[in-house]
C-alpha cells in the first residue's frame, strides 16, 4: 500500500500486519523528494514571489533572477542589502524602516527539472567563470534554475547559489 504523506512532518507505512508512523524532519522529506530547502535574504516584506520585482536591489547591471543560497546565514546577510548605502547603514542599526525596509529571510523548497550546474570549486565569480554570464547564458539554453555550487559570494563564505527565473518552481515559499 503507498504511504500517505503529512508533507514535511511524516508519513504512514500500511500493511497487512502492521501500521506505523515516522516522524521526519522537513529537510529530511525534503531531501527523500528532491527538494532542497533554500533561503532567500530581502529588504523588503512580501507574502510571496514577484518575477516584476527581480533584480531590484541588488542586481546591479540587469536583473538575473531570483537568488537563494544553501545558508540561513547568508540569506541574512542579503536581507539588509537594500543596494544603497544609506539604506544599509539604516538596516545595520535597525532604523531600515524609515525608508521602507524590513529585512527578512525567507524559505522555499525548489525542485527544478532542467537545471544548469556549474561547480566554482571554492573560488570567486571570475573573467574566466563570470557567474552573471553564467547564469544569462544557462536561461538562455532554456534551463530552469542555475546552480552554482562551491562559490565564494556575498559574505565571503563558500555557499550554493540557485537562481530562478520563475517563481513557479519554488514551492511552500515562507518568511522564517
Amino acid at each position: 500500500m503507498t504511504p500517505t504523506i503529512l508533507y514535511g512532518r511524516g508519513f504512514y507505512i500500511f500493511s497487512i500486519f502492521i501500521c506505523m508512523k515516522i516522524v521526519i524532519t522537513e529537510n529530511q522529506y525534503n531531501r527523500l523528494f528532491n527538494e532542497e530547502q533554500l533561503y532567500h535574504g530581502s529588504p523588503y516584506l512580501y507574502k510571496k514571489l514577484d518575477a516584476e520585482k527581480v533584480g531590484s536591489v541588488n542586481d546591479v547591471n540587469e536583473p538575473l533572477g531570483i537568488f537563494f543560497t544553501d545558508t540561513q546565514d547568508v540569506a541574512k546577510f542579503y536581507s539588509n542589502e537594500t543596494g544603497t548605502g544609506l539604506g544599509n547603514v539604516l538596516n545595520m542599526l535597525g532604523l531600515g524602516g524609515l525608508k521602507g525596509y524590513k529585512p527578512s529571510v525567507y524559505a522555499g523548497d525548489i525542485n527544478p527539472k532542467n537545471p544548469k550546474i556549474v561547480d566554482f570549486g571554492g573560488k570567486r565569480t571570475s573573467l574566466s567563470m563570470d557567474k552573471n554570464e553564467i547564469i544569462k547564458k544557462g536561461f538562455e539554453d532554456g534551463h530552469d534554475a542555475i546552480i552554482l555550487k562551491n562559490i565564494i559570494d556575498g559574505p565571503d563564505v563558500i555557499q550554493n547559489i540557485t537562481v530562478v527565473k520563475d517563481p513557479s518552481i519554488v514551492k511552500s515559499f515562507k518568511r522564517l
